[in-house]
């Protein structure tokens, strides 16, 4: 609150003389990194152009979101004495300048505070930055806990986002080592969440080789520290969307997790269903009418599946045998990733038509068939004879 009121009343100009002086952006620390030749590329990735979806019926989805992008090139660097604070593992340069690349803002993109002469920025995004700010104060710890550290800790409980945009993170790490023959230790999130700690080892990466973050201050001799490309999509302003894709991260997870499961799960044959049923959230999106939906689909040959009772390498085989993946609009579905050439039905609610799901289908040539149902009281009422029509006309 009190960083919100700061925010609110302090003028402008102030702000951003503070902000100014207390971080560095993106490309400071870039330029920073490349004098004392502590950054490391990976090969720039193509330009990437989504194709326009259409439902069966012919309506145009997705309008107003972004369908062009130009990923960042990945990059991981090396800060000297660094510092990290609080529960999300904001990093501090040596100059206690605050390291933008360290926070996730999906309300915006925090760089451009370096350059808003001609920007209105909302109180709520200088109000996120200057509770980054309060912490630059409270440094206690007086050596070098740690020689080399690799923070891995998302700020969000979401599944989707730490399978794009944190586990291809992994591939950065490797390059940093294979760069410099050293090993960092990767620091995860404080009692680390089921699908954290098995993917991390799914992925290659030894529980002792990592160490739970106690959300206090830690002072590093050497802080390597990847880019992050965010992937985040704004529902009601599609226009502010920030979303900065990476391919190839993408594909190496893909390629990772896959090469690391038993082998004789990559025939094709699975037709899933992703269940909601059992997800605790008032944004549940659940299906109303669910039993007359399971009866259907039984008619087709799908299983059904509550991915919250299978482990994250369960759930990679189910998907990598996987004919047709289909479920509502949720985390669950970014599993597809894990797929041959899956066909992708998603269950869009007619109040929530984000393109996550769509944008990683595209990249993939993956086929999409979107059903924009309508919904009561937030969860999904499908329309049973509508989606048997459409189901036979996919050949199904």
């Amino acid at each position: 609150m009190f960083a919100y009121r700061a925010a609110r009343f302090l003028p402008n100009k102030l702000i951003t003389a503070l902000i100014n002086r207390r971080s560095l952006s993106r490309e400071e620390v870039q330029r920073l990194a490349e004098q004392r030749e502590a950054i490391w590329y990976i090969e720039e990735e193509d330009p990437i152009e989504i194709s326009q979806c259409y439902t069966g019926t012919g309506e145009r989805l997705f309008d107003g979101y972004p369908m062009e992008f130009s990923p960042a090139r990945p990059f991981v660097i090396e800060i000297e004495d660094g510092h990290i604070v609080g529960p999300n593992a904001v990093v501090f340069s040596e100059d206690h300048q605050v390291v933008i690349e360290s926070i996730r803002s999906e309300e915006f993109d925090l760089n451009l505070l370096k350059r808003p002469d001609d920007l209105h920025v909302p109180p709520s995004v200088f109000a996120i930055f200057i509770r980054r700010l309060l912490n630059i104060y409270s440094y206690t710890a007086p050596y070098y806990e740690e020689d080399c550290v690799f923070p891995l800790i998302s700020p969000d409980a979401s599944y989707y986002h730490w399978v794009v945009e944190y586990l291809p993170k992994l591939r950065l790490l490797e390059h940093y080592e294979r760069q410099t023959g050293r090993t960092p230790t990767v620091l995860v999130e404080s009692q680390p969440r089921d699908f954290v700690r098995q993917s991390l080892h799914l992925a290659g990466v030894d529980p002792l080789r990592y160490r739970e973050w106690t959300n206090v201050e830690r002072r590093v001799k050497r802080l390597v520290l990847p880019i992050h490309q965010l992937q985040g999509l704004k529902n009601r302003a599609p226009h502010r969307s920030r979303y900065d894709p990476s391919r190839t991260g993408l594909e190496w997870v893909r390629t990772r997790m896959r090469s690391n499961i038993s082998d004789g799960n990559t025939g094709g044959k699975e037709r899933i269903y992703v269940s909601r049923q059992k997800v605790q959230s008032s944004r549940s999106r659940k299906v109303a009418n669910y039993d007359a939906l399971v009866e259907l689909l039984r008619d087709y040959g799908f299983t059904t599946y509550v991915l919250e009772e299978l482990t994250f390498e369960e759930q990679v085989e189910l998907f990598a045998d996987a004919d047709i993946v289909m479920g509502p609009h949720g985390a669950g579905l970014v599993n597809m990733l894990f797929a041959n050439d899956p066909l992708v039905i998603e269950l869009l609610p007619e109040y929530k038509k984000t393109p996550y799901f769509y944008y990683i289908s595209d990249m993939f040539d993956f086929e999409y068939e979107p059903i924009v149902s309508s919904t009561t009281d937030g969860d999904l009422l499908v329309d049973i004879p509508d989606l048997r029509s459409r189901l036979n006309a996919l050949g199904i």
